[in-house]
């Protein structure tokens, strides 16, 4: 049976997009923002009511595609070993409006920078 050519056409260009969306989206990857604080404890699970107290316990804590909120405060770096994946990358930033200073290298750098990749 010979199908008809526009047809053809069709079928290969919605299998293109199927696997244009597949393709894109991270798979297996959840983005959940994470949370430090200088009140906080890193035997909390770094929730926004519950943050990390350090830099260094957040970035081992996370997994690809979640995002690591600094709130207001001094801190001391952090040696971070994984960057998530492409599509899901790990984000380290301060929280929106809040002012983050880090001061001291982190527990784990073995160089003395504050915050070693």
């Amino acid at each position: 049976m010979c199908i008809p050519s526009t047809s053809r056409r069709r079928r290969r260009r919605a299998l293109g997009w199927g696997l244009a969306l597949v393709l894109a989206a991270p798979l297996g990857a959840h983005a959940t923002d994470r949370y430090v604080a200088p009140g906080g404890g890193d035997g909390n699970p770094g929730t926004s009511g519950s943050p990390w107290l350090t830099l260094q316990h957040a970035v081992e804590s996370v997994s690809p595609g979640d995002v690591i909120f600094v709130r207001a405060g001094t801190y001391a770096g952090a040696r971070i070993e994984a960057s998530g994946t492409p599509l899901a990358p790990i984000t380290l930033r301060s929280a929106p409006g809040e002012a983050v200073l880090l001061n001291t290298p982190g527990p784990n750098n073995v160089h003395n920078s504050i915050i070693e990749v």
